[in-house]
């Protein structure tokens, strides 16, 4: 251990129990020290010892098991409780490496012979002591500054040593991992840091092996998911280091790792916002056309018809400037989730402008193409859109056999039949579908 030297100066010591020959024999060994000066104050009785040692502070304790008041161990016990940061070293007379030991056990700094405390080994007795204990603080505190500053840190951090136990996490691991500390400290590092593949739900790479191999930081890894202890998952990112000593030896690995189910999230709606309308949530003109192209190459490959429908909404512009644009966002938005109900999950319902709607359909035949437009735009025109005062409808649809996107398409699709349909409501609510080609 790295020891502070202290600095020359004044040192009280604190002389319990003995008598009044030995606390002279002490001050004259110490009074003879060519680089410390040392003041010894006697208390015969550990009560008077303890009460002093509330006012001043003390620089170390010689402590004889002799005392009136409290005689053997239990007086080592009390100073300790009372005084953890002052070094104690009992004085006693017998040689005994038993008792010696079980001494130094039980918290004393140093087992000294009574009839060896000369001016020699005495002061270095001391010296020695007060050295320690406060090379011990200076550790102690520094300690406690790198676990005050992982604890600040807000990703989640873990280490494990050679052998894969865990040796360390901060605050932020307990919380994800479910583990406090002091049940995690020698449990396998797999164990407490559960991490699967977010895609396929097999078991991600053994840090200890992306990290220690070759001695180098592994990148950053993401799409993982980490799995509490108490079975909640949580997407993460994560990296491993190796761990270095003085020497440049390998002696362990460390593993940061945050949450990033909040960031995923925004990725996610962001993404899905890029694709959508914000109005009435229908796939836009992008995510239409990519999915009508994927749509038009199965088609070809598997030689079936692809269905395309275009639906307008008859006279939207006089519903906008008479009753507001309020209620025509909510006309649009009706008119999308009804078109949506109307067609299997397979299909796809996109807005294209202010009352312009398409849909395709997979593996439908022309005249199945015509018998679901009869059908579901009956149904769809045939209830009203009800709103404080007002109704609205939509009387006429119009359909073609393919909508034009790319050029690519327009070569796919030249020649595709396209029919138009017109719905008409008579005064006894019976809707008339006439089809003619266009």
């Amino acid at each position: 251990m790295m020891r502070l030297p202290i600095s020359a100066g004044r040192h009280h010591i604190l002389y319990v129990g003995g008598n009044a020959t030995g606390a002279r024999a002490i001050r004259e060994a110490l009074s003879e020290s060519k680089t410390d000066r040392y003041d010894v104050e006697w208390f015969w009785k550990l009560s008077d010892a303890l009460e002093r040692l509330t006012t001043n502070p003390i620089s170390a304790v010689l402590l004889d098991l002799q005392l009136p008041d409290c005689p053997g161990m239990d007086a080592l016990e009390q100073l300790l409780q009372v005084t953890p940061a002052v070094p104690i070293l009992v004085l006693g007379a017998e040689d005994d490496e038993v008792m010696m030991r079980q001494i130094v056990l039980a918290g004393a700094d140093d087992y000294l012979l009574a009839n060896r405390l000369d001016s020699y080994w005495l002061p270095r007795a001391l010296r020695h002591a007060i050295e320690q204990k406060r090379s011990e603080k200076v550790l102690a505190d520094e300690a406690q500054r790198v676990e005050l500053t992982l604890n600040s840190l807000g990703d989640a951090l873990i280490s494990a040593d050679i052998s894969g136990r865990v040796t360390h996490l901060n605050g932020i691991a307990e919380e994800l991992t479910g583990w406090p500390l002091a049940e995690a400290a020698g449990h396998p590092l797999q164990e407490v840091l559960q991490i699967i593949d977010g895609a396929t739900r097999e078991a991600c790479a053994d840090p200890l092996q992306t990290g220690v191999p070759g001695n180098r930081t592994s990148n950053l890894i993401s799409s993982c998911v980490l799995i509490r202890r108490d079975g909640s998952e949580y997407p993460i990112e994560y990296s491993a280091a190796p761990i270095h000593d003085r020497l440049r030896e390998l002696t362990g690995v460390v593993i940061v790792f945050r949450d990033v189910s909040a960031a995923r999230a925004i990725s996610q709606r962001m993404a899905y916002l890029a694709s959508h309308d914000p109005l009435t949530d229908l796939p836009n003109r992008l995510l239409l056309a990519d999915r009508l192209a994927r749509a038009l190459a199965l088609a070809h490959r598997h030689q079936r018809r692809l269905a395309v429908l275009y639906l307008d909404i008859d006279r939207f512009k006089h519903i906008n400037d008479s009753l507001g644009h309020m209620l025509g966002d909510e006309l649009l938005h009706v008119v999308g989730s009804r078109l949506t109900m109307c067609v299997r999950s397979s299909d796809t319902v996109s807005r294209h402008g202010e009352t312009n709607s398409s849909s395709y359909c997979r593996n439908w035949s022309t005249m199945k193409m015509r018998a679901w437009a009869r059908k579901r735009s009956s149904q769809h025109s045939h209830s009203p859109i009800n709103s404080p005062g007002t109704k609205s409808t939509s009387r006429r649809a119009s359909a073609s056999a393919c909508t034009l996107v790319t050029a690519r398409m327009r070569r796919r699709c030249s020649g595709a039949p396209t029919w138009r349909y017109t719905m008409r409501r008579s005064k006894d609510e019976t809707v008339t579908v006439s089809s003619s080609p266009t």
